[in-house]
């Protein structure tokens, strides 16, 4: 029997607005009832929003000091919850910080959902519950992801696409960065005859990008280049962690694809 203590580890990218956090709360209140009895600690990745949290009064760990912590406090095993949805910048360094952890610690992690065919396809399956059955035919529903400026995470979104309009007409995804752009978006779109764009954010938390790139009324928001093209819109400003489908997702995600 291995007596080592455990601990969990949420990582999240973080954010400045209150709002949003209702994701993380119900992310952490999600893994802790999948692994009832071992501590929970949640750490932010993002310097910038951990600065700014700091600088109004708030102290948020980053994950290299929630990992001193536990460290100092006597765990040796970690379970951790790197919460992002593709193997961009961001979980990149994640992954080199846990790994340099790793000589002092047995840590184990899941992997983001579009990391791979199979945790694709799961999150695909969780994604459609929070969607409906199906659309009016004039009717779709864009999702802003966040992309990277180098492209690098573009195939996966192109695939959650691809494999979401298998199971239900008039989705569609475009990116902050990258290559797959909302001009495309407004293309794809058109050529499938939609006139009314519900808006959503593909974003673990309702952020600053959804606040603003999306669902702002500067002429640069989505919704008011949505409208110049012709498009009436609504938007659902919620996370996908809000979701409890989603949140289960990653709660769930140490009991399937890891390292």
């Amino acid at each position: 029997m291995n007596t080592e203590k455990t601990a969990l580890l949420l990582i999240v990218f973080g954010t400045t607005v209150a709002r949003a956090e209702k994701a993380y709360g119900l992310l952490e209140s999600r893994i802790r009832a999948a692994h009832p009895g071992l501590p929970l600690l949640c750490a932010y990745c993002s310097s910038r929003v951990i600065r700014k949290l700091r600088d109004s009064g708030r102290c948020v760990p980053a994950v290299e000091e929630a990992l001193e912590r536990l460290a100092s406090e006597g765990y040796r095993r970690v379970r951790a919850f790197p919460v992002f949805l593709a193997m961009g910048e961001e979980f990149a360094g994640i992954e080199c910080l846990l790994s340099r952890w790793e000589r002092n610690m047995d840590i184990v992690y899941s992997l983001p959902p579009l990391a791979n065919p199979v945790t694709l396809h799961r999150f695909v399956s969780a994604l459609l519950r929070t969607l409906p059955e199906r659309f009016e035919p004039d009717r779709g529903l864009l999702f802003m992801g966040h992309g990277h400026e180098d492209g690098r995470t573009d195939f996966a979104y192109a695939a959650l696409e691809r494999e979401l309009q298998k199971r239900l007409h008039g989705v569609f995804i475009a990116c902050v960065e990258g290559t797959l752009t909302l001009e495309d978006a407004v293309r794809r779109m058109k050529d499938a005859r939609i006139r009314h764009v519900t808006l959503r954010p593909l974003m673990i938390v309702a952020g600053d990008h959804a606040v603003n790139d999306l669902a702002g009324d500067e002429d640069e928001s989505w919704k008011s280049r949505l409208a110049a093209e012709g498009f009436s819109t609504d938007e659902v400003l919620k996370g996908l962690c809000e979701y409890p489908e989603i949140a289960e997702f990653f709660a769930e995600g140490l009991n399937h694809e890891t390292r």
